[in-house]
This record gives structure tokens, C-alpha cells and sequence, in this order.
């Protein structure tokens, strides 16, 4: 479901050529979802509760990000 909604994001211009600033916006959101998805998967991968990994890889996926 949420490729589909990535895919939905980016189909202004893949190669982010010629986008209007909403169309950078939507193609920054899915690279941001992609990111946050990918790091759930990699807390989900480690089959234990590791807080202290899950808290880094949160924070990796998050780096840069303010709230």
C-alpha cells in the first residue's frame, strides 16, 4: 500500500527536472517515507527488543529532520 503511494508521490518527474515547488515537495515525501520505512524494517529485522539499536537506527532515519 505505501508503494503505491510513493509511486502516486513521484509522478510528477522522477529525475526532479522541471517540478513546481509542490511536485519537490511530494517527490522529498517519499524519499522521506521510503527512508523512515526502511528503518522500521531494519528494527523489525533484529527478531529481539534492542532499544539501544532501535534508538540509533531511529535516529539515523531521522538525522537532519526537525520536529
Amino acid at each position: 500500500m505505501t508503494d503505491d503511494l510513493v509511486k502516486r508521490l513521484r509522478y510528477c518527474a522522477p529525475e526532479r527536472r522541471d517540478c513546481s515547488r509542490n511536485e519537490l515537495a511530494m517527490l522529498d515525501a517519499a524519499d522521506r517515507i521510503e527512508k523512515l520505512e526502511a528503518a522500521l524494517r531494519e528494527i523489525a529485522a533484529l527478531g529481539f527488543w534492542d532499544g539501544d539499536s532501535a534508538m540509533n537506527i531511529s535516529r539515523k532515519a531521522l538525522e537532519g529532520k526537525d520536529d
